[in-house]
């Protein structure tokens, strides 16, 4: 039997997505459901739209630890976490993958909406499929994207916002993932 994907998507992959993935993947192997369901992450930047806007040319570099600033901060605090994304390259998000995947879901409100080359915005024939994480669980606030961000703090916020919204839409996101 294929495994069931879930995808989770963000803006350059390179921080948010990934760790949801790394993450997940946990929980599945923890609740014995790695033999049904498997976490992928992508990223919309470099990723439709004719005009190229500030966020969507492609990210400079492939991997999270080529950005000294963000490494710097974000690499301590996943170890103490147990996540470990250090070999994730950047996925563009494109019509197989989602084709592919049984569950989209979208880190942050202008993830799924509002950028000119979103989820809804790009692929509104998948819209059946494609879910906001802080709606998922009733929450107002997405996961922010803090790339750039000086204050390691918060990469412990962000970190600390997807392991909990993660942790009690879990239920709700393999009943999305199995429909």
């Amino acid at each position: 039997m294929k495994k069931k994907i879930i995808l989770f998507v963000c803006s350059g992959n390179m921080f948010r997505s990934p760790i949801a993935e790394a993450y997940f993947d946990m929980l599945l192997k923890k609740n014995n459901d790695h033999k049904f369901f498997v976490a992928k992450s992508a990223g919309i930047q470099g990723t439709g739209g004719k005009i190229k806007l500030k966020g969507q040319n492609p990210p400079k570099f492939k991997n999270l630890r080529n950005y000294e600033l963000e490494w710097k901060h974000s690499e301590p605090l996943l170890k103490s976490a147990n996540i470990d994304i250090s070999k994730h390259n950047f996925v563009a998000i494109n019509k197989k993958i989602m084709l592919e995947s049984s569950l989209i879901i979208a880190m942050s409100k202008d993830i799924y909406q509002t950028r000119t080359n979103s989820l809804l915005n790009q692929f509104l024939e998948n819209k059946d499929k494609i879910f906001l994480l802080s709606n998922i669980i009733n929450k107002k606030r997405g996961i922010p994207d803090v790339f750039g961000k000086r204050k390691r703090r918060m990469y412990k916020v962000a970190i600390g916002q997807i392991q909990n919204y993660l942790d009690s839409g879990y239920k709700k996101i393999i009943k999305l993932a199995k429909n």
